[in-house]
């Protein structure tokens, strides 16, 4: 017996209920024998801290970050990934040269 290319198969699609956008400030990982393990993390600036003093000493700024997710991606799409991003930073790099607009 012989697989069905997915070409040929119906895709149904749904979305997560918990499914969200997330600003991502940063993140850390690791490398594990499942792939690559990467926590995903935002960050916000409290403005209190800053507001609390006289003068205004930006200096005191706060940071939250907060752990939004953690990834795990096998091998196989750690490489699609970095296929995908290498393809992504030419298009940006591109329009950069072209607009001036970013800086690479």
């Amino acid at each position: 017996m012989s697989a069905i290319p997915i070409r040929d198969s119906k895709i149904e699609t749904e979305t997560s209920i918990n499914y969200g956008r997330i600003i991502v400030s940063g993140l850390y990982d690791d490398i594990s024998p499942i792939g690559l393990e990467a926590v995903v993390y935002s960050q916000e600036r409290l403005p209190e801290p800053v507001l609390a003093t006289e003068p205004l000493s930006t200096n005191k700024v706060t940071l939250r970050r907060i752990a939004e997710c953690e990834l795990i991606i096998n091998p196989l799409q750690m490489k699609s990934l970095y296929m995908w991003l290498g393809k992504k930073l030419l298009n940006m790099r591109k329009y950069s040269e072209k607009s001036h607009h970013l800086k690479t």
